[in-house]
């Protein structure tokens, strides 16, 4: 079975070979969604329900925008 768990945190690593981290508030958190140690977690960057792409074009306006 297959369901989303949480959104991405960060995003980090190469770009060839990105690592993603998650964040959750506690345990009890992460016992709510069902998940445990050791269990697969995987990315789907297709499904445009769930991701959407950032650019950095995107990123360096608001970095100018806000200093």
């Amino acid at each position: 079975m297959r369901w989303c768990i949480i959104q991405i945190f960060e995003t980090f690593g190469p770009v060839s070979c990105p690592l993603y981290s998650v964040r959750f508030n506690s345990m009890e958190h992460i016992a709510q969604h069902g998940i445990e140690l050791g269990a697969k977690v995987f990315c789907v960057p297709n499904v445009s329900e769930w991701t959407h792409y950032v650019f950095l074009e995107h990123i360096k306006a608001y970095v100018y925008i806000m200093f």
